[in-house]
């Protein structure tokens, strides 16, 4: 499943830029937000990264952001 967020920035966004929680859809258009993204650090490269909370549920993984879609971070 794809996850989009409701604040969208051309690029990778840097935990500097995270204005704070987030929220979380199924598709890239506005609209209902399904759940919440809150940074929990950076990566390495400096991305920032994301825990995704859907429901009440934990989605598991690490996620960074790029382009308003958010993908599974690197190990």
């Amino acid at each position: 499943m794809e996850y989009f967020c409701s604040v969208v920035r051309k690029g990778v966004m840097r935990l500097a830029d995270v204005p704070g929680a987030m929220g979380v859809s199924q598709t890239p258009a506005p609209g209902e937000t399904i759940g919440t993204a809150l940074a929990r650090g950076q990566d390495l490269m400096g991305r920032a990264v994301f825990n995704l909370i859907v429901g009440e549920s934990l989605v598991p993984g690490r996620w960074n952001l790029a382009d308003g879609v958010f993908v599974a971070a690197e190990s």
